[in-house]
């Protein structure tokens, strides 16, 4: 009885030492991924010369007179698993109002790049954009959304 209780104990150690192998194996993976995607797309490894971001920004005026800020971030994922990627982008007033927001959604498979575009509609009445704050949240998922990193930046405005 005792050694058949050895031989199950040991069957049982086995088996959590491969399954925390295959646990760090996943973890593994998931950090390189991540890593490699987030430097790849913030980095803007193919920016054009002159540059300063790592996406496109088009400011036009619409019929009605409102600024449209479109933006189109370039999301590569050189990694080995599948990432989702979610991209929000709000302009806030001095008093922390939202006066424009948009937010959108990208699923980039292993070795691709994909476009991800964003536009900002911002009334006449806003004129003074020097007291208007930028806000944006980039949150990148992989391993079926189970891992991932949020990064948010607050830009300018205001004294």
């Amino acid at each position: 009885m005792a050694t058949q209780s050895r031989g199950v104990l040991r069957a049982l150690t086995v088996v959590f030492i491969v399954l925390t192998i295959c646990v760090y194996a996943v973890l593994g993976v998931s950090t390189y991924t991540l890593a490699r995607s987030i430097s790849s797309s913030l980095m803007g490894i193919t920016m054009q010369e002159g540059d300063l971001l790592p996406f496109g920004i088009n400011t036009t005026i619409d019929a009605v007179g409102n600024m449209v800020i479109s933006f189109i971030f370039t999301v590569r994922n050189p990694g080995l698993l599948e990432i989702k990627v979610t991209l929000n982008m709000r302009i806030l007033s001095v008093d922390g109002e939202v006066i424009a927001e948009d937010t959108g959604e990208i699923r980039v498979r292993p070795g691709l790049e994909s476009k991800l575009p964003l536009s900002l509609t911002i009334q006449p009445k806003f004129v003074n954009l020097h007291e208007l704050r930028g806000v944006v949240s980039i949150k990148y998922r992989t391993l079926f959304d189970l891992i991932g990193t949020k990064v948010s930046i607050d830009m300018g405005g205001g004294e």
